[in-house]
C-alpha cells in the first residue's frame, strides 16, 4: 500500500541504547517536517528486542500522543514471526495505546525474503486503535 508521505522505518535488533536511539531519532525527523505522515514500519532484520527497550519505547510513545498538531496519521507494521507480533501486542495492549490506527501484517513464511510482499500470504492481521 502506498500513500501520500509515507515514511519508511526498517528497524534492525534494539538491544542497546545506540539502536533504541537511532530509531527513535529517526522517528523524530518525520515529525520535523512538520507535515502529515503515515508510517510503514519494516522489521524483516529483526530478531531480538530486549524488554527494557519496548517499556522505554511505550514511554516514548506517550510522551507523542501530547504533540500538537499530531502528524501521525496512521502506521503500518510487517511482522514475520510471533515473538515481534506477541511484543506488538504486549506494547499496544499493556504498554501504550497507539497514537493512529496501527494495522499489522504477520506474513507466513518467516524471514524468507521473496521478491516482494505481494507473493507472501498473510497469516495474521490485527488492527490496534487509540484509546
Amino acid at each position: 500500500m502506498e500513500v501520500q508521505n509515507e515514511e519508511l522505518l526498517i528497524l534492525s535488533d534494539i538491544t542497546n541504547d545506540k539502536q533504541y536511539n537511532t530509531m527513535t531519532n529517526e522517528i523524530d525527523s518525520f515529525y520535523s517536517k512538520l507535515k502529515n505522515f503515515y508510517l510503514k514500519i519494516e522489521t524483516i532484520h529483526v530478531r531480538n528486542i530486549h524488554l527494557k527497550y519496548l517499556y522505554k519505547f511505550g514511554t516514548y510513545l506517550n510522551s507523542l500522543k501530547y504533540k500538537n498538531p499530531q502528524y501521525l496519521q496512521g502506521t503500518i507494521i510487517h511482522v514475520y514471526d510471533d515473538l515481534n507480533f506477541n511484543l506488538l501486542s504486549t506494547l499496544f495492549t499493556f504498554i501504550s495505546s497507539p497514537i493512529a490506527k496501527v494495522s499489522v501484517f504477520y506474513f507466513d513464511g518467516g524471514y524468507t525474503q521473496p521478491t516482494a510482499d505481494r507473493n507472501r500470504t498473510i497469516k495474521k492481521l490485527k488492527y490496534y486503535f487509540p484509546r
